[in-house]
């Protein structure tokens, strides 16, 4: 495996080839798709999805479903073309997807579609599906899903033409009961603070028995967020803490949850400080009290 801590270069993108538009019945007939609103069949058309059972048409653009067309993008309409250029520098991004990479390939099963809510531009599973940390990372198996359109027509650009994207409200996800081995996020607890229960049971309801949810937010106890979440794109969120999230995750009834704090990385620091900055971070997380002051958390679990 390349070293990539410390290294000055930029990691090359690939460019993938654009997904067609859904066009055959006997491929999407076998897909985890259903109608958000009353999870029944759904009948693929040219350009449009269409519920066998209450008729209501879905819209696809440039080969993405868009369930919920009529909501407003908010401010991720406007802002999505820079929203990765307002994020972590170039160093601290490669940073933070190999870390958060690391943690997730553990959990990744061998076989069984995988959902990602919140996908946004795509930029972490593009990181992955460069670095091929395993041969289950096929982008066959995987599915993204996001609220805003103009993030997912980004995404569409960067990632393999077989990776599903759709466009839909994490509340209501067109897809049917135990449909994937694993669902992850990340950074979109704090986006959907005011509705986090519906959202939380809706991974729950489209994961498969004995799957893996896997969830990864800000750590509202590190002072650092205090200053980003001023960003345009964190107007309207709410910071999630720990506490709250395994409280839901109990009530859902989840199995062998688990969960671990970690990060100090700034998002964006001079390259000569990055191998300081590294040495702190392996430090802070092992110190018990230092770790629960990190930049993130994370916290796993089974559905019984």
């Amino acid at each position: 495996m390349e070293p990539l801590f410390g290294c000055r270069r930029k990691v090359k993108m690939i460019q993938f080839a654009q997904t067609p538009v859904i066009e055959a019945p006997m491929e999407f007939e076998h897909s985890p798709f259903c109608c958000p609103s009353c999870h029944a069949d759904l009948q693929p058309q040219a350009d449009r999805l269409i519920c066998v059972n209450c008729r209501i048409p879905y819209p696809i653009q440039q080969g993405i479903p868009l369930f919920a067309a009529e909501q407003d993008d908010g401010i991720f309409k406007d802002y999505a073309t820079d929203y990765d250029d307002h994020r972590a520098s170039d160093l601290v991004s490669i940073h933070l997807n190999e870390r958060r990479w690391q943690m997730l390939i553990d959990h990744i099963p061998p076989d069984g579609p995988i959902l990602e809510l919140g996908c946004g531009t795509g930029t972490f599973l593009e990181y992955g599906f460069q670095r091929n940390f395993t041969s289950a990372l096929n982008p066959q198996r995987f599915y993204g899903i996001d609220l805003s359109p103009a993030m997912l027509f980004l995404a569409r650009k960067r990632l393999p033409g077989s990776l599903t994207l759709t466009q839909a409200d994490g509340a209501t996800l067109p897809f049917r009961d135990n449909s994937f081995s694993l669902v992850f996020s990340q950074l979109l607890l704090h986006h959907i603070h005011s509705h986090l229960d519906v959202h939380l049971r809706e991974m729950f309801r489209v994961l498969q028995p004995s799957g893996t949810l896997w969830v990864l937010d800000s750590n509202p106890r590190n002072p650092l967020w205090w200053f980003i979440m001023r960003q345009e794109c964190e107007k309207d969120a709410k910071q999630i803490p720990l506490s709250l999230l395994l409280g839901h995750l109990d009530r859902m009834g989840a199995r062998q949850i688990q969960f671990r704090y970690h990060g100090t990385m700034p998002q964006r620091i001079p390259h000569f400080l990055y191998p300081l900055m590294r040495g702190i971070e392996q430090i802070w997380e092992r110190v018990p009290v230092l770790s629960t002051f990190s930049t993130h958390y994370l916290a796993t679990c089974s559905k019984g």
